[in-house]
């Protein structure tokens, strides 16, 4: 199953959503997708991250790159292996966006006491036509993880049945500037 990735729906703070720019390292060896979570690499690029990732930096949103022609590139996705310069990853790296995302509820359905527990992605290929990531929440399992869910966003506002998919806010809970962010 593959979802849309993690979009920016608000700030909880009431702030303003901007990206920040990261590099990311020339010829890195894997897709990145606009809404696939991100770490840093130990050079402080960025790297895609996986449902073991536990120092999230933010959420991609694209990137700009000078390719081996000399043209100015921008992508909503890196394209793995591109040999390029000037490379600035834009990512949503601010933890107090709320992230709008589907839940996957393969066998557990997510439930109104459910808000505030943590979850983590099932990190689900994305798509190089669309540009858009295939992550999606991993209802199964609740622990001290990626995300908290933060409620539904379906437009009724309910919740939906295991086996089904449904749209859900969650906040980052993993996040390499606050680990454990208690949602408050």
């Amino acid at each position: 199953m593959a979802g849309y990735g993690f979009l920016p729906a608000y700030h909880s703070g009431g702030g303003t959503i901007r990206l920040s720019e990261y590099p990311i390292a020339s010829a890195y060896g894997a897709n990145i997708f606009t809404g696939d979570t991100v770490i840093l690499h130990t050079d402080g690029t960025l790297r895609v991250g996986t449902a073991s990732s536990t120092t999230h930096v933010g959420v991609f949103a694209g990137v700009q790159y000078v390719d081996a022609d000399g043209n100015m590139t921008f992508k909503r996705y890196w394209p793995t292996g591109i040999t390029a310069t000037e490379i600035k990853g834009y990512v949503w790296d601010d933890y107090h966006i709320v992230f709008k995302c589907q839940s996957d509820q393969v066998s557990t359905a997510l439930l109104a006491t459910d808000v505030g527990d943590g979850f983590d992605v099932v990190a689900t290929a994305g798509s190089t036509v669309t540009g858009s990531s295939g992550f999606v929440l991993n209802s199964d399992g609740k622990s001290v993880d990626t995300f908290r869910l933060v409620g539904s966003a379906q437009l009724d506002k309910g919740y939906t049945a295991s086996g089904t998919t449904m749209d859900v806010f969650v906040r980052f809970n993993e996040h390499i500037y606050v680990q454990n962010d208690l949602i408050g």
